[in-house]
């Protein structure tokens, strides 16, 4: 994956059963498409930290994900 998006990286852990039950343990997570708000501000703040600050899009934050 070369960019990052908070919604991308949520529909990646609904596909992988122990990235979300990581994610399961800080945040609410279903199964289904729609993710709450408080969930993508917290995979944001992950995203941030590991990636610094991100670049704009329209009105999409995309994180530079490529080492």
């Amino acid at each position: 994956m070369r960019y990052a998006t908070p919604t991308r990286v949520a529909d990646l852990t609904t596909s992988d059963a122990q990235a979300f039950k990581l994610f399961a343990r800080y945040i609410r997570l279903d199964m289904t498409k729609r993710f709450r708000p408080a969930a993508l501000a917290f995979i944001d703040a992950l995203l941030r930290q590991a990636f610094g600050d991100p670049m704009r899009d329209g009105e999409e934050t995309v994180y530079y994900a490529t080492c």
